[in-house]
């Protein structure tokens, strides 16, 4: 006699199985409207889509209705989602690190400095305030580039010539 009930991982299966089928669904639809799309593709999702019912129905059938309705009603609260496994996203995260990171030969970050300085010097007009948060300054410091003024007073960039 077949069971008329599933367990909790069966259950777990079967729900999975049934958002599978609606997203097969979903995407015969959605590449049927695509112009130039392989037949044969199409012809194979039909086929997925069609065992995949009725493996569905297999299942779902020796069920009572009360255990059914459950398991349906379950089904419309979920769906499947393709996520990045953590190996990826670490994979991920590192290559994003690198990105933000450019290699630069140390005499041409210190002419660019150098250049940066120079313009700054002669179109800055901050005032002693304001060059505590200068964006060039901080950057010059956090950097360790050497400043042109070992003795600026307080409130004076000692970068500036």
């Amino acid at each position: 006699m077949p069971k008329t009930y599933l367990n909790i991982h069966e259950k777990g299966d079967a729900v999975r199985l049934l958002a599978y089928n609606e997203g097969l669904h979903e995407t015969l639809e959605r590449w049927k409207k695509q112009p130039n799309q392989s037949k044969t593709l199409i012809t194979y999702i039909k086929y997925a889509h069609t065992y995949l019912d009725k493996l569905c129905h297999a299942i779902f059938e020796p069920l009572d209705d009360v255990e059914l309705k459950k398991i349906l009603n379950y089904a419309k609260k979920v769906s499947v989602a393709t996520m990045y496994t953590a190996e990826a996203k670490k994979e991920y995260e590192d290559m994003m690190k690198m990105d933000s990171i450019m290699p630069v030969e140390m005499d041409d970050f210190y002419d660019i400095c150098e250049q940066a300085v120079e313009v700054c010097n002669k179109a800055c007009k901050k005032g002693p305030e304001e060059q505590k948060g200068c964006r060039l300054r901080e950057i010059l410091m956090r950097h360790d580039v050497s400043v042109a003024d070992e003795r600026a007073e307080a409130g004076k960039c000692p970068y500036r010539l």
